[in-house]
């Protein structure tokens, strides 16, 4: 089993209202806050377990949501389905 690239970085949580479902049931508004993150499969957990802790779906998320730097260079993004997209 090859194990997960290790890094440090900062990952950005971020989740605004889905206009796409009635006032009540849009979600919350939340950051953006950075978290620090030491390997792809931390950023993916962290952004997982906000994800359930806030009940967010996709359209909760905002082009920021899960993306990580390393220092001020972006490195990429963890997706609402976990995914790793290089930046």
């Amino acid at each position: 089993m090859a194990s997960t690239p290790t890094f440090s970085a900062r990952m950005c949580l971020e989740s605004v209202p889905n206009g796409d479902f009635p006032v009540g049931q849009r979600g919350p508004r939340i950051g953006p806050r950075l978290v620090a993150v030491s390997c792809l499969d931390e950023a993916r957990r962290v952004l997982a377990d906000f994800i359930v802790a806030h009940d967010l779906g996709g359209g909760n998320m905002t082009s920021e949501t899960g993306r990580c730097w390393c220092g001020e260079t972006p490195v990429g993004r963890v997706a609402y389905n976990g995914r790793w997209i290089e930046a």
